[in-house]
């Protein structure tokens, strides 16, 4: 028997190989939605550390330029 990888079934684009491998349980969306969260959560601490370094002068910033 051949099988493949799931990169393999990822690139080849085949929903239904895709959703073989994925199976009929929740664990991978639960899984991606927890990624999600964890990335968007870790996504606006950084803009916040951003901003913040540049509002008190760590980060030089030129200001835009009005039209």
């Amino acid at each position: 028997m051949v099988t493949s990888s799931p990169r393999q079934h990822a690139r080849s684009g085949d929903a239904a190989s895709i959703a073989a491998y994925l199976g009929s349980g929740d664990a991978f969306d639960r899984t991606i939605t927890d990624f999600s969260k964890a990335y968007a959560e870790q996504s606006l601490r950084d803009f916040t550390t951003f901003v913040g370094a540049i509002d008190d002068g760590r980060l030089p910033c030129a200001e835009p330029e009005s039209q």
